[in-house]
């Protein structure tokens, strides 16, 4: 239902409880981050005398370690005052004009170490794609449901119902940083976290995206749905398909846990439910992080464009 100005009417508390159109009752139903443990946090050496951190930025807590082209690019991009100390493989500096540059003008002076000394300090191995570079800075600023002010002016926000593959969740936060996603909500509990796996494939997708750990998924969607959001559920038995679904101007996408799909309770709380048709004996549904791939590249080309 629209209201006058075209909208979507938003449906008032009430009203909520009821089960969405299209559910069935009966059927029921990078670059690599990561603690840098050990690590000490020594002031940085200088890029120039006219410089100083305040003591403050000189921590001694919990610190992560970002390496990668594309992460360590994205972090000086998102947040160069996070970073404590750049630091590269001897013999790969010459490949790395640009961090230098970015390095300098944050501030810091980069520091080349011998291969050993580089990967015991990252706590990498040869196998780790890090690129000959890596930074340590504060950890990533993960939001909560209290922080959902900051998607008053948000589009389209991504809605994870006990997803617990990291893998599907980096390709997920790297797909949404791609179609310029708002941000992504996430349960607390039994659920993935933001992890090294979860970084190294976003390849630096975790500072394009705002991201939000929630305690209870059911009162988020009831916060978002008072900023205005239409509620959409994925869900393969659901009557009305991607193609025939009208998209709000303000949309959350819910796409549920690999193999469980969204609880029921969750469902209870979309506005509607929406099915990607296609499937077959055997292969029923996708893999989690290919269809919400899908359904961002549906809703994508109705956004207009913008400059983040």
């Amino acid at each position: 239902m629209k209201d006058s100005s075209g909208r979507r009417a938003r449906r008032t508390r009430s009203e909520s409880g009821r089960a969405p159109r299209g559910f069935d009752e009966r059927r029921g139903g990078s670059v690599g981050s990561g603690q840098a443990s050990g690590v000490g946090l020594a002031p940085p050496r200088k890029a120039g005398e006219a410089y100083q951190r305040s003591p403050s930025s000189q921590r001694t807590a919990k610190s992560d370690v970002i390496f990668g082209k594309h992460s360590v690019r994205a972090v000086f991009r998102a947040r160069p005052e996070s970073i404590h100390r750049v630091i590269m493989r001897k013999g790969a500096a010459r490949y790395l004009q640009e961090f230098i540059d970015l390095s300098h003008e944050a501030g810091i002076e980069p520091e080349l170490l011998r291969s050993g000394e580089f990967l015991r300090l990252g706590g990498l191995s040869e196998d780790d794609k890090h690129q000959g570079v890596f930074v340590i800075a504060d950890p990533l600023k993960v939001h909560s449901e209290y922080d959902f002010d900051l998607l008053d002016d948000a589009s389209v926000v991504i809605v994870l119902d006990q997803l617990s593959n990291p893998q599907n969740f980096g390709t997920i936060i790297r797909t949404a940083a791609f179609f310029k996603v708002d941000g992504i909500v996430w349960l607390k509990n039994r659920a993935v976290d933001v992890d090294s796996t979860v970084t190294r494939v976003a390849v630096g997708a975790t500072e394009l995206v705002k991201l939000f750990r929630v305690t209870n998924l059911a009162r988020s969607l009831e916060l978002l749905k008072e900023r205005g959001f239409w509620v959409y559920g994925f869900d393969e038995r659901a009557a009305k398909t991607l193609a025939e679904t009208e998209f709000d101007a303000k949309t959350v996408i819910i796409i549920g846990a690999e193999g469980e799909g969204m609880r029921l309770r969750t469902k209870l709380h979309c506005d509607e439910l929406v099915r990607i048709p296609g499937g077959r004996p055997g292969v029923e549904n996708l893999n989690a992080a290919v269809a919400a791939g899908i359904v961002m590249a549906r809703i994508a080309p109705a956004r207009p464009e913008t400059s983040h």
